[in-house]
């Protein structure tokens, strides 16, 4: 494949960090609608929905990290956050992803730019590299003012990067 066009740097705002989190069981899914580049439309199994996750402001991350393995192109897609205060019901909603891993889970997040990437769902393979939770790093802090909660990351591996989910598609939730 040869390159297409060229690419012009945005004169706008480019601020860093997420909004909003939003996962699923990848089951629950039944497909995303490409149109172009990016997802137009996403298609649930009935009744179901993706779940809303709250976060500490600024504790939340998504990373897209390119590797070359046997001359392939390999993603590795991450999304890393605090859950905090440890609670029975901190720990539960952990433990709930934790579980869901088995399977695998399909997660939106939402950044601080407004965009929605779509992570553990990809066109070259749809819902059969889905994210599994890869780290949970749990801890009470040392100091007064240290963090208490946990550590939590997803992880699913491509041959693409996430793909945007148009803003004008509503998420159920």
């Amino acid at each position: 494949m040869a390159l297409s066009e060229a690419y012009a740097q945005p004169c706008e705002s480019n601020a860093g960090g997420g909004l909003r989190l939003f996962i699923t069981n990848k089951d629950d899914v039944t497909s995303f609608t490409l149109t172009g580049e990016d997802y137009s439309a996403i298609v649930m199994e009935l009744g179901k929905t993706f779940f809303k996750y709250e976060f500490e402001q600024e504790s939340i991350v998504a990373l897209s990290e390119l590797t070359r393995e046997n001359n392939t192109a390999m993603y590795e897609n991450t999304i890393e956050w605090l859950m905090s205060k440890i609670t029975s019901t901190q720990r539960k909603a952990v433990m709930d992803i934790v579980d869901s891993s088995l399977c695998g889970v399909i997660a939106i997040i939402e950044d601080t730019n407004n965009v929605r990437q779509v992570f553990g769902y990809s066109e070259p393979f749809l819902k059969e590299f889905p994210l599994k939770i890869s780290g949970d790093t749990t801890t009470t802090g040392q100091a007064l003012g240290d963090a208490n909660g946990s550590t939590v990351t997803i992880l699913a591996k491509s041959t693409e990067r996430p793909r945007i989910l148009l803003n004008s598609v509503t998420i159920p939730v």
